[in-house]
């Protein structure tokens, strides 16, 4: 975690040039130069552009932060709230940032990254994840991207689906995001590097798990609802039409982080997806090359499978309540990720899972190592 010391000084310095002064008057800084104490100073103009100090036994809180005039316009720039242009290559993303409250730990803030589905919105499904920030099992900033509408499936072949997710072998536009928006939280708040977390819903899930493989150096846990790894065969065999597959251009999954995951999934149902109880399928026309089917029982099981086989435990969950984020719910999501840290291999829930896994719906599976 960076330190705060430039500003500490800068304030000292500021206190010291105040009890010199002999001034009487300023127009614009309620007498700022007879000023002995900084924790009086109203005007930010006579405090070396510290945006917004008016307290410096206040500069450890989260919602203070380092000397904005030694930060990238960017970064200096994000607000807790609805960030809009935030440069990422040649282009510039959106999305909600929502703070905890209190001082941040001597580690820095865990961070959890949520990604929506197709047709979702971040306005939308921050809903889920930015009431559990302030939670008492581990504290966190939230992070939640709009998608970049260049990758939606209306093109053939589709550029995306909603994220950068189909072809992976040149990169990730998505990833960049994710690089750009830590680098800029390390600087303003400080980030707990052990503690940077992904979870999302359906394709969004998809954008997690690729993290797990293209950022698997900085990933320490996964949570997701109908999400897949679609540089499996078998998940791309899976895929409707047949062509779907070919698609598809992710790394190998060879890694080194050997991160735990949370796989959460609906039932399989029928061919119509009408039974038995709802089916956890996702349908769109594509037109001339016919409808495209991804099916996340059928990929959910597949990496519940997968996964361990390349030695990451995974906590495997299956709902009966289709195509929708169910099951473990979001309190149980921020227990995992605060009880898998980077380098837990062997996850503390070998020996039982705790209350938010239902025995009924999920199951520990050992990574083989």
């Amino acid at each position: 975690m960076y330190t705060r010391n430039l500003l500490i000084v800068t304030l000292l310095a500021l206190a010291g040039l105040f009890a010199c002064d002999d001034d009487s008057s300023s127009n614009n800084a309620n007498n700022v130069n007879n000023v002995n104490n900084v924790n009086n100073v109203n005007n930010v103009n006579n405090v070396n552009n510290v945006n917004n100090v008016n307290n410096v036994n206040n500069v450890n809180n989260v919602n203070n932060t380092n000397n904005l005039n030694n930060l990238s316009p960017e970064c200096a720039a994000l607000v807790d709230g609805f960030n809009t242009g935030f440069p990422v290559g040649q282009k510039t993303r959106d999305f909600y940032l929502k703070l905890p409250s209190g001082t941040a730990p001597a580690a820095g803030w865990p961070v959890v990254f949520a990604w929506h589905g197709v047709g979702d919105s971040a306005a939308n499904f921050r809903g889920l994840i930015e009431p559990q920030v302030n939670s008492s099992v581990m504290a966190f900033i939230a992070i939640t991207p709009d998608n970049d509408p260049a990758y939606s499936m209306s093109g053939l072949p589709p550029a995306g689906i909603d994220w950068d997710i189909l072809k992976l072998d040149d990169g990730s536009a998505d990833a960049e995001l994710f690089d750009g928006v830590l680098v800029c939280l390390e600087q303003r708040w400080g980030v707990d590097e052990d503690h940077v977390h992904a979870t999302g819903f359906s394709a969004g899930s998809i954008m997690a798990d690729s993290l797990g493989v293209v950022r698997n150096d900085v990933i320490a846990s996964i949570f997701t609802w109908s999400g897949a790894y679609l540089g499996f065969q078998n998940n791309k065999d899976d895929l409707q039409p047949a062509m779907a597959g070919g698609m598809i251009l992710w790394p190998a999954f060879e890694t080194t982080n050997k991160y735990a995951q949370v796989i959460v999934h609906g039932a399989d149902g029928d061919a119509s997806c009408t039974g038995p109880s709802g089916c956890d399928k996702y349908t769109v026309n594509m037109g001339m090359a016919g409808t495209f089917v991804a099916n996340f029982n059928h990929m959910g099981i597949n990496d519940a499978g997968n996964l361990p086989g390349a030695g990451h435990d995974v906590i495997h969950c299956e709902h009966d309540q289709g195509h929708t984020v169910a099951g473990p719910g979001v309190t149980a999501m921020v227990q995992f990720f605060a009880d898998h840290p980077r380098g837990t291999a062997d996850s503390p829930y070998s020996s039982g899972l705790p209350a938010g896994f239902p025995a009924e719906l999920c199951a520990h599976v050992a990574g083989t190592r």
